[in-house]
């Protein structure tokens, strides 16, 4: 260990001591410590020896990534040694000393250059924060700049979504649908981007559609639709609901003949069927003070639009340096990285999780109630959900998949609730990503 330490120190922060070993940050390099394919004066060059393995003694160098920062070679971390001395930060990720580095920024051409804090969490978790939305990544999926065009067509929409009808086969045949969709991407067939607006475009509601034959026969046929590739049709169908709703929209009239409007007592029904109990009784209740408030509105305390107002609660983002000590505040030092067991899970745990969730819908419109039915109401094919469901609570927990094919899957959306004076900031996340989290913690 205090010769691993002494290596990993070498030249830290000296640019002299990387000469001939400097990249440009925009040619990256893919070359890994085991390529026998290098030429031998190459990888001396880099401190390692001509079969492919690292250099031992004064051969010992800080290697340069494409971004101009150092990984070590003796632990394949990121200069490991030089914080804390004698950390043991041996992994097993089946990486070479150079492929962490040399694969972060292969992975993600527009990664900024590499803080302290950086180097920190590529040691032990082999990768760190982008700070980009990483839609310029594709995951290897040739079309995926058109799925990422119509998802945000579909979630700029305000949505609200049928249940699926649980006495026709359309409604099974919803769900075994569904569970495919999500099955693709982990199959990297393609990205989250198309399996979470499958629901929106198959259930969202249709303004004149009420008779539960008519909403049975409207699933039907989008169904046919989509399995037919007839993708753009669904999407441009949402788009229009959606706009419609917004042109046709009329302020709440809560005050009826009998003191209550028929509008206000036929949605309070619905919710409490629901059994959206708690968010009936806030509504019924409501003294027209608060609520959310649209981006184009100002807010009541500060006179900003309320666009304006969310930006500024997203400040970029900032990494403290190093202290004297060459420590950096927030990351407390450990002997060791543990390592840690696989997660398992099953569709009981999905189960039982997907019975405990609640809350609102995140972008793709399905909240705690719908996801609920989905998972628990459909026979055989709430089952396979589940068990899809659970193979993804197992692929996030125990891999690294592309950022491309889960992006959809973690984006949220902003609301902005007035408080009179000021404006909070709520950002409900999708439930699906939710779900997979919550199983892993169920007992």
């Amino acid at each position: 260990q205090q010769q691993r330490g002494r290596e990993d120190n070498v030249n830290n922060g000296d640019p002299d001591a990387a000469e001939g070993t400097g990249t440009d940050a925009s040619e990256p390099q893919t070359g890994a410590a085991d390529d026998t394919n290098n030429a031998g004066e190459e990888n001396n060059d880099r401190g390692v020896e001509a079969n492919g393995q690292p250099a031992t003694g004064d051969q010992a160098q800080a290697a340069a990534t494409p971004n101009g920062r150092r990984i070590s070679e003796t632990t394949g971390a990121v200069d490991a040694g030089s914080i804390g001395g004698c950390l043991d930060f041996n992994r097993d990720h089946n990486l070479g000393p150079f492929d962490v580095g040399y694969r972060v920024m292969e992975d993600d051409p527009l990664l900024q250059p590499l803080t302290r804090a950086d180097e920190l969490l590529l040691s032990v978790y082999g990768d760190t924060i982008h700070q980009n939305d990483g839609t310029h990544l594709s995951g290897g999926i040739a079309d995926d700049k058109k799925w990422q065009r119509w998802w945000l067509m579909v979630v700029s929409g305000d949505l609200k979504l049928w249940a699926p009808p649980r006495k026709h086969a359309c409604g099974k045949a919803f769900v075994n649908t569904l569970a495919n969709e999500l099955q693709g991407v982990r199959k990297r067939e393609w990205n989250a981007e198309r399996a979470m607006i499958f629901a929106p475009c198959i259930l969202n509601r249709k303004s004149g559609v009420v008779a539960a034959s008519s909403i049975t026969k409207t699933i039907s046929r989008r169904l046919d639709l989509w399995n037919a590739g007839r993708f753009s049709e669904l999407v441009e169908e949402v788009v229009i609901e959606a706009r419609a709703g917004v042109a046709g929209r009329k302020p709440d009239e809560r005050n009826g003949e009998d003191g209550v409007s028929e509008k206000l007592a036929n949605t309070f029904n619905s919710m409490v069927l629901d059994g959206k109990l708690r968010a009936a009784v806030r509504f019924a209740t409501d003294r027209g003070t608060g609520g959310p408030k649209r981006p184009d509105e100002f807010c009541s305390k500060s006179g900003q639009r309320i666009l304006e107002v969310l930006k500024g609660k997203h400040p970029k983002i900032c990494v403290d340096e190093p202290g004297d000590d060459g420590n950096i505040p927030g990351f407390d030092q450990y002997g060791r990285a543990p390592l840690t067991v696989p997660h398992a899970s099953d569709e009981h745990n999905i189960s039982v999780a997907g019975a405990r969730i609640h809350g609102g819908a995140g972008p793709s419109g399905v909240d705690a109630m719908l996801l609920q039915h989905m998972l628990l109401r459909y026979g055989t094919a709430s089952l396979n959900l589940r068990v899809e469901l659970a193979l993804w609570s197992e692929w996030l927990s125990n891999e690294s998949p592309p950022w491309a094919a889960i992006r959809a899957l973690n984006a949220k959306r902003a609301v902005a609730l007035d408080k009179l004076p000021g404006t909070r900031r709520l950002v409900p996340f999708m439930l699906e990503s939710r779900l997979c989290g919550c199983s892993g913690r169920t007992r």
